[in-house]
């Protein structure tokens, strides 16, 4: 972010409203850091790491790699160069793992995303573009005009993320600054690909955005800067923040099918185990929905549609009850009728309900009040710790 300094009475240094408000402070005092290539606003007296300088010095790429395979947590504020343009993208970033991304490029709005990727014919997002309003935004018009189902403008809002991660690999130069902190867990979504993967396809694109600018970039991927490890979202997160409940991400199955499948018992759902905080974490979700929407089941119900065929196979049979209960136990026996068995089966299952979990939040946030949505955060976070 640009800002333009004014200097008031007696030499006082001020910010233009329109830029303080841009840049999150509501007249507190602010302690001012002038880097090479940007400058740094932050409350006085903040709390939280940051570190920040020009892509001229540091691709994206290196920035990216830095952040996501040091699992911070925070937001990775970029001011990119498009010729005369300038163009401003926050992504926020949970444990390495990319959760949300804004910008302000139009080409990154959520309406050419959805006619990019055919969702949505481009005429139909100029009509309920007419629609929008303050505190009614496209999706929330494309789900109301039944365009779009709720478990469809996820997936949709997925990809407008991954592309503003994506898009940054291309920019020629800009700044970029990280701050570690808090994140607004009310629209995290969660990406089919991993950090590390998408940082290999941005990758790609740098490389062809470069060729299209007449620069020769490096001989083939191979030639890439080595990436860290990047763990699975799966892994305890590095920060004392409560973990989703959760296991390390098992090592890769074997390859040979169990003749018969193990049939789930109700020992394997142990109480106080992660199956059983699943269950309940199902329950207090869908019943903040239901007090937003006589509609919370088939709007929660429209996520097993889009499911990735990686794990459509382990909600078979799975959907959300009257009360807001999943067969969790079903979950795990579908995993271990793909041929896994043990903690691998567990850990499979477990992924898969995380998966389901983000995207229920995520509709259930959005259809609520800040009041509700914050008691909501507070009732799953006692439910994570053991509550």
């Amino acid at each position: 972010m640009r800002l333009k300094l004014v200097a008031g009475k007696d030499g006082e240094v001020a910010l233009p409203a329109p830029e303080l408000a841009g840049a999150g402070l509501r007249g507190a005092e602010v302690e001012w850091s002038a880097l090479p290539g940007l400058g740094l606003l932050a409350p006085a007296g903040a709390a939280g790491a940051w570190f920040a300088g020009s892509l001229a010095a540091a691709s994206f790429a290196e920035v990216a790699q830095l952040v996501c395979g040091s699992l911070k947590t925070g937001v990775l504020h970029l001011s990119l160069a498009d010729g005369a343009v300038r163009h401003r993208k926050a992504i926020q970033i949970r444990d390495g793992q990319v959760v949300f991304a804004s910008s302000s490029d139009p080409r990154d709005r959520l309406g050419p995303v959805l006619v990019r990727t055919g969702m949505v014919d481009e005429a139909v997002v100029e009509r309920c573009g007419k629609l929008v309003a303050a505190g009614r935004p496209l999706g929330q018009v494309l789900v109301e005009e039944k365009i779009l189902s709720a478990g469809q403008l996820y997936e949709a809002i997925g990809a407008q993320v991954r592309e503003i991660f994506l898009s940054a690999f291309e920019a020629p130069g800009g700044e970029f600054l990280f701050r570690e902190e808090p994140l607004d867990e009310r629209s995290a979504v969660r990406l089919a690909e991993r950090s590390r993967d998408l940082i290999l396809a941005g990758l790609k694109r740098a490389d062809a955005a470069e060729r299209a600018r007449g620069v020769t970039p490096l001989p083939g991927p191979e030639h890439s800067p080595a990436l860290p490890a990047v763990p699975s979202m799966a892994a305890p997160p590095a920060s004392p923040q409560p973990a989703w409940p959760e296991p390390p991400r098992a090592s890769a199955p074997a390859q040979a099918a169990a003749p018969e499948a193990k049939r789930t018992s109700s020992s394997d759902i142990r109480p106080g185990g992660p199956f059983e905080a699943y269950k309940k974490l199902f329950r207090a979700v869908f019943t903040a929905a239901a007090r937003a929407s006589s509609e919370a089941g088939r709007q929660l119900d429209s996520w097993f549609d889009r499911v990735p065929p990686s794990r459509r196979a382990l909600f078979d049979g799975v959907t959300f009850g009257p009360q807001g209960e999943v067969d969790v136990a079903r979950v795990l026996e579908n995993a271990r009728a793909s041929g896994l068995s043990g903690a691998a089966a567990r850990a499979r299952a477990l992924e898969a309900l995380e998966a389901l979990l983000t995207f229920a939040l995520f509709e259930a946030r959005n259809r609520l009040s800040r009041d509700e949505a914050e008691a909501l955060r507070r009732e799953v976070g006692r439910i994570q710790m053991g509550g």
